[in-house]
């Protein structure tokens, strides 16, 4: 029903309310009407088409509003500003293979975690002869540098140096391998949530300079998942050592040029840059360069357990709703942000047919003291896992 309060939704029991009162006026108020009569299933399987046509009305009205549009119309909603959803992303790592000299190594050859996390070569690479032979002439130690990919796009395949030490596949001559720096980039495609937020603060930009313009600026750059900045507009190093009329970005995924070159072309001139990484960014038509310093936020994990009490409206889906709707409340937390346990709490009853939650959240295996979580400027929460119990 559309009317000045706006579209609002008739429930599939309000449907056949209304069905069975027309029928009642209209043909007789004695008519059996009950789940066993024709007439009444002929209503009920009627109420239930005009239902689902009511649950699509409802979906093109709120189509409309950032605050409500999902998928393809929230899509459609951030291009009107000139945003794309930020797709699903492989990792990318370089692996340091050993073996006998000569030894091929295929192209698309498989390597994992012990986790069971896959990697693929991205090209065939030859073991180069690294020192003489020791016994026989096909005893020559060899060893080749390879670049590899994430098999799948997932933010868990950005694992640390180190950890890429299984052959998934045996390959003649070679004896070991492992990753000499850490796999970055790998991302699932961007959320509902999270796009939804990048809108909305797209909306607040204002000139360029502002806080709020920086920090959209940053987090616009592709592949980049969050984003903070902090701002010491004094004229001496503030408490975290960064410097005087300073900014200091800490962002979570996007490669490192894409970054400088959003910060730098956000800032007004004169204003430093702090962080560990570093990229010489080309000004003036390139005649020269400025350095453009960033940092990238510690990951803090947390263990959610909740144990619930439900009614008979509980769907046999409803663990995996509870797991999904708490996981989508952290993927918005921004770096710095507070965890507060009611919000998860919150986020729980969002799902239909539960009396009572019981939360508690773990750190390292402790639970949390309070009902929060603070986490540094530098730090952002995630779930490491969403334990439910019925």
């Amino acid at each position: 029903m559309l009317d000045n309060d706006g579209f609002t939704r008739r429930t599939y029991d309000t449907i056949l309310q209304d069905l069975i009162q027309q029928a009642q006026n209209t043909i007789s108020p004695n008519i059996a009407t009950g789940p066993d009569s024709k007439i009444g299933s002929l209503l009920r399987v009627m109420a239930y088409g005009l239902a689902k046509e009511e649950e699509l009305q409802e979906s093109v009205w709120f189509s409309g509003y950032v605050s409500q549009a999902v998928g393809v119309s929230l899509d459609r909603l951030a291009a009107n500003i000139g945003l794309i959803r930020n797709p699903a992303r492989n990792a990318y790592t370089t692996l340091q293979v050993t073996g006998k000299a000569g030894a091929v190594v295929p192209e698309l050859t498989r390597f994992a975690t012990k986790d069971g996390i896959q990697f693929m070569a991205v090209q065939e690479k030859t073991l180069v002869a690294t020192d003489t032979a020791t016994v026989s002439e096909d005893d020559i130690p060899g060893v080749a540098t390879i670049s590899a990919v994430s098999v799948e796009k997932v933010s868990a395949a950005n694992v640390p140096s180190g950890t890429i030490t299984t052959m998934i596949e045996a390959v003649d001559g070679v004896l070991s391998v492992t990753n000499t720096e850490a796999a970055t980039g790998g991302t699932e495609a961007e959320s509902d949530a999270t796009l939804r937020k990048r809108l909305l603060d797209n909306y607040k930009k204002s000139a360029n300079g502002t806080v709020n313009s920086i920090l959209t600026a940053v987090q616009n750059v592709p592949a980049v998942q969050m984003a903070q900045v902090i701002v010491n507009n004094t004229i001496e190093v503030d408490s975290f050592g960064n410097l005087p009329k300073s900014v200091h970005f800490y962002v979570q995924g996007g490669e490192d040029s894409e970054i400088a070159n959003a910060i730098f072309n956000a800032i007004v001139a004169g204003v430093s840059t702090n962080g560990k990484v570093s990229v010489e960014v080309p000004v003036l038509g390139g005649t020269r360069t400025q350095t453009i310093k960033f940092d990238r936020p510690t990951e803090r994990k947390v263990k959610v357990v909740v144990k619930l009490e439900t009614t008979d409206d509980f769907s046999i889906t409803g663990v995996q709703d509870v797991k999904t709707a708490i996981t989508d409340y952290m993927s918005t937390l921004r770096i710095g942000e507070t965890l507060y346990t009611s919000r998860l709490i919150g986020a729980a009853f969002e799902v239909t047919g539960i009396k009572n939650v019981v939360l508690t959240v773990l750190e390292n295996n402790a639970e949390i003291q309070g009902n929060s979580l603070d986490p540094a400027e530098f730090e952002y929460i995630v779930p490491e896992e969403v334990e439910v119990t019925v």
